[in-house]
């Protein structure tokens, strides 16, 4: 809208005096145009400064207000529908969360129900197993109170029967000496043609060293060599015992010949007995003793008749037989 400069009014003669005597500059010589103090409908002297209207301008019409209106309420519209649209975003993320979580929930209360029920049967299962070891117990201690040591005996008696059986096809070769990159299968193919008893390598299971008993043993290792059947193991063993002894020279062993022994594969508790009625036979003054099929045999003299020595019991049954003067060996 214009803007519209009024010039001032015209003077009185007395105020025109009054102005004369004042330091004021001359207005119209400035080159604005003057206009009476009220608007006496002359246009001709108001001022335009164009490119700027105002509301109450008649050039800013109802149009233009509209417009202006419609172009606020456009902008207003689109910031809040960014605005609805993030809300709107939000709030789906959120409830795909809260359903995520829900369905987390759900799987933990399945899981809670699941072990609260595998508790009750867990304890319900360790009630009956309690109860049935205080049952066992008090029928062990029944057992232990009647039989006693008898009964741990007779099993311990059976446990060595059948590790002693689990060895009836193995034969234990005792004194060889120990060579780097030993052949063992040609040793023992070389033993069986001393003994005149060839053995084929197909006959052979398996055949190692076995490591000493005590450690600070210096004799060699012992040989275990394990046959496919007892009858071969039984004829080898009878071969040996013919030839009675055989040296290392003959199964092409170098160095100083040494005596080498083939003993059937006896059990650790077998071999104690063993060397002990061996030490009590040589005090009591018996002749022989020898193993045949894992049990031990003692003989007085030749045309006696043969005694089995299954424990240390037995040691002394003989040795008291002999003479009551002789101690048992510890």
């Amino acid at each position: 809208m214009p803007r519209i400069m009024y010039s001032p009014p015209k003077s009185s003669p007395n105020a025109q005096a009054l102005q004369e005597t004042q330091s004021e500059p001359d207005i119209s010589k400035a080159g604005t145009t003057s206009m009476p103090l009220y608007d006496t409908g002359d246009k001709s002297n108001i001022t335009m400064r164009p490119g700027k209207r105002f509301r109450g301008d008649d050039a800013y019409s109802e149009d233009d207000k509209f417009e202006e209106l419609k172009n606020m309420l456009a902008c207003w519209k689109t910031e809040q529908d960014k605005l609805l649209n993030k809300l709107v975003s939000e709030v789906a993320e959120l409830k795909q969360q809260n359903i995520a979580i829900q369905k987390t929930n759900l799987e933990i209360e399945k899981s809670i129900t699941f072990l609260n029920n595998n508790y009750d049967d867990i304890k319900a299962r360790l009630e009956i197993v309690e109860k049935n070891q205080h049952g066992y117990e008090s029928c062990i201690r029944d057992i232990t109170a009647s039989s006693g040591s008898e009964t741990v005996a007779k099993l311990e008696a059976k446990i060595e029967s059948m590790e002693q059986q689990a060895r009836q096809c193995n034969i234990e070769i005792c004194n060889l000496p120990e060579k780097r990159n030993e052949n063992l299968l040609n040793i023992f193919e070389s033993i069986g043609k001393a003994v005149n008893y060839p053995v084929l390598q197909n006959d052979i299971v398996s055949i190692h060293r076995v490591p000493h008993a005590q450690q600070r043993d210096g004799k060699p290792k012992n040989i275990v060599v394990k046959l496919r059947s007892k009858i071969i193991k039984d004829n080898l063993m009878s071969a040996y015992r013919k030839v009675k002894s055989i040296k290392t020279d003959q199964v092409g062993i170098s160095g100083a010949a040494v005596p080498l022994y083939l003993n059937e594969h006896l059990t650790l508790r077998n071999k104690t007995l063993f060397r002990k009625t061996r030490e009590a036979a040589r005090k009591t003054g018996f002749k022989y003793v020898w193993i045949k099929n894992a049990t031990i045999l003692v003989r007085e003299r030749d045309g006696s008749s043969a005694f089995s020595v299954r424990c240390e019991d037995d040691i002394c049954k003989f040795i008291n037989n002999k003479s009551n003067n002789i101690v048992s060996p510890k």
